[in-house]
């Protein structure tokens, strides 16, 4: 069984089905600290879940269109 499941999830943000990421790596992809994710999601510029206590998963779409814009 792959560990990677190609699940998607609606953003209400961006009006479609996305891949969520890890905080982690999200903040990678964009060269960012992830403070500056966790940021993101305080300010309501990302679309979050919480998944696990602290832990969240932000949409890429979302994180892709806040640095292009910035």
């Amino acid at each position: 069984m792959s560990r990677f499941i190609d699940s998607k999830v609606w953003c209400p943000l961006c009006n479609k089905n996305v891949q969520l990421l890890r905080v982690a790596h999200a903040a990678k992809l964009v060269d960012v600290h992830p403070r500056t994710i966790y940021r993101y999601i305080d300010e309501g510029l990302v679309y979050a879940r919480r998944v696990a206590g602290k832990t969240y998963r932000v949409c890429g779409e979302c994180l892709y269109r806040q640095r292009s814009d910035a």
